[in-house]
């Protein structure tokens, strides 16, 4: 499809969206309005740009970012983790996205899963901000004789990461208007080379519809988290790859252990310290100063050359059973010196059991992705909450 009809095809996605949102009219009896469970059905048209954070984006992109978002979200009323979060809303989304050249960087379409937590929460009124995390398809990845300009995107899937602000304004009991600022980010972990990633820019407005009404006092209000001084120690073991470059692409095997202790200030909230074992396969050649290791026979690097021990403090935020967390690290031990001093991770933690929980991260060197790794982990709790 040449770019002229690319405004086609958006009016008829939304014209799609509408008629699926208008659609859920004929639930709705089945739907009780008193019910503590409000569910909502959006979609938002937005607009943006693409951020050239690398030098060879800059020549090709010729264009704007234009895309479509859904939502589907619920808030539930009745439940002490959502009184404690301020009533947030929950849900899942796809997200369609153009990068500002169709030619070579195509579109993508993410779906993901997404947590709003209101800074401002009135019956007519609320600002929140939004954070989001799934899957994203690209349709043109870098292929050496198709796509050779494309040094975005190294594979068809990608990690989708979302943070934006969000404004809603009811308008009647069903309907409300809605807008977004957001930044979003697809790459994929270095799994693949190139991967250079995209950042879009993009601002939205649409509409939502809700499927169940709720009254005035259900909307008002909120509570805080109960206070904590509980305290554990968490294991984690994680295992990922990466590919060593675009010129030679072996993949090479990354690995982490590590121990963190969590204080937990709030039932939600907990800070920690800890100590990280990461072996990265890559290391040697994603680290060389100069090309001189890409040549190189892979015997002469030794196990040790991709050894770090590392320091890191945390930040964890917990939703019942889900934690968010990030881990800002420092490098202390290492044969081959890093890029950069200081290294972040970021992920999400799920509990399968009582005291075991899977995990998936991503261990990047400030905004270049490493490798994405997924593991399982273990907690002690080692001190019960009296508070």
């Amino acid at each position: 499809m040449t770019k002229q009809y690319q405004p086609v095809r958006f009016i008829f996605l939304y014209l799609l969206i509408i008629l699926f949102a208008c659609s859920t009219v004929l639930a709705e009896s089945k739907i009780n309005s008193n019910d503590s469970t409000f569910r909502v059905i959006r979609a938002t048209p937005h607009i943006g740009l693409v951020v050239p954070h690398h030098e060879d984006m800059v020549y090709f992109i010729n264009n704007f970012s234009y895309g479509m978002d859904i939502n589907y979200g619920i808030t539930k009323y009745d439940q002490s983790w959502f009184q404690y979060l301020n009533y947030p809303e929950i849900g899942f989304g796809l997200f369609y996205n153009s990068f500002g050249n169709s030619d070579i960087f195509g579109y993508g379409l993410s779906g993901y899963g997404y947590i709003q937590n209101n800074f401002i929460n009135s019956a007519k009124f609320s600002l929140r901000s939004k954070v989001a995390l799934g899957l994203g398809f690209v349709n043109k990845p870098y292929h050496q004789d198709e796509n050779p300009y494309n040094h975005v995107f190294g594979s068809t899937l990608n990690v989708y990461i979302n943070l934006g602000l969000f404004a809603r304004y009811n308008i009647s009991p069903r309907w409300a208007i809605s807008s977004n600022l957001s930044i979003n980010h697809l790459s994929n972990g270095s799994i693949k080379k190139p991967n250079h990633g995209i950042n879009t820019v993009t601002f939205g407005a649409g509409v939502e519809y809700a499927l169940n009404k709720n009254s005035e006092s259900q909307l008002l209000g909120g509570g805080r988290a109960p206070r904590s001084n509980a305290r554990d120690v968490v294991f984690f073991m994680s295992i990922g790859r990466s590919q060593r470059s675009l010129y030679k692409p072996s993949y090479y095997p990354a690995m982490s252990l590590n121990i963190n202790h969590l204080w937990w200030v709030s039932k939600k909230t907990a800070w920690g310290i800890g100590v990280d074992a990461i072996y990265y396969g890559a290391a040697p050649y994603e680290y060389s100063e100069d090309n001189s290791a890409f040549s190189g026979n892979d015997d002469q690097f030794s196990n040790a050359d991709k050894m770090y021990g590392c320091l890191f403090g945390s930040y964890n935020f917990r939703f019942n059973h889900t934690q968010i967390f990030v881990h800002i690290g420092a490098y202390v031990l290492y044969t081959i010196k890093p890029l950069q001093a200081i290294y972040p991770r970021v992920g999400v933690r799920q509990q399968i059991l009582k005291n075991l929980y899977a995990n998936f991260s991503i261990k990047a060197s400030f905004f270049k992705a490493e490798f994405i790794e997924f593991g399982l982990g273990y907690r002690f709790n080692y001190k019960k909450n009296t508070l």
